[in-house]
């Protein structure tokens, strides 16, 4: 009988250790992500549809580059201030951010990669706005480790365009990124492209239409 019970109180530990490293356990973050924004925000008062694609690449634990293309249209016809909300785009960029991956009482991952943001409106760099923090957050639930996309852009000087309000969005594309889906690196094939290159520094764009700096997400390598 003893040695009977001695089993069941060995088996029974086994199983609370087990369950418990379960819960505990972090699961292994994917090398990307990608993923949809819509979502309906207010700014100054307007109220406007925003739309786009976001990327992010991993770099280790603890590195990662984020980027995300987007486009706003006031939501009103005619807007509150015609003439001045009109449609636009915007490209959001952080490199080098630092990544984090918690997780919460459920035992679902949250991860989050911050750091200062590089802006563009209409293809034009947002100066006034570069080094503006940036926070992503990507989390999910026990059947899709990451499925949610959060996205808030601090300072005072970028909320004053782009506002306080959370984008949100959904992750299409968790893991590795896909057969022939691969950064494009070398030269253009059909030369550079036929923008005038804004500084020496610069260099193309991964789809050769245009300049980024070196270390941007969408450098060609």
């Amino acid at each position: 009988m003893y040695g009977r019970m001695l089993w069941r109180v060995t088996s029974l530990v086994a199983v609370v250790l087990a369950l418990s490293g379960q819960g505990l356990a972090q699961p292994a973050a994917p090398q990307e992500l990608r993923g949809m924004i819509h979502d309906y925000l207010v700014t100054n008062g307007e109220r406007w549809h925003v739309s786009g694609e976001w990327s992010l690449q991993l770099k280790g634990p603890s590195r990662g580059d984020f980027s995300a293309a987007m486009i706003g249209v006031p939501r009103d016809n005619p807007p509150l201030f015609p003439g001045v909300s009109v449609a636009h785009t915007h490209h959001v960029s952080i490199v080098e951010g630092d990544v984090a991956i918690t997780v919460n009482a459920n035992g679902n991952s949250i991860l989050t990669i911050s750091g200062p943001g590089t802006f563009t409106g209409n293809g034009n760099l947002q100066s006034a706005f570069s080094g503006s923090p940036v926070q992503v957050t990507i989390k999910g639930g026990n059947a899709i480790s990451y499925s949610n996309f959060e996205m808030i852009i601090g300072g005072l000087a970028a909320t004053n365009h782009y506002g306080t309000e959370t984008f949100h969005g959904v992750v299409t594309h968790s893991g590795a990124p896909p057969p022939g889906q691969q950064p494009p690196t070398g030269p253009c094939p059909a030369g550079q492209p036929s923008a005038p290159r804004p500084s020496g520094s610069f260099v193309p764009t991964q789809d050769c239409q245009g300049w980024v700096t070196p270390d941007h997400p969408l450098a060609r390598r």
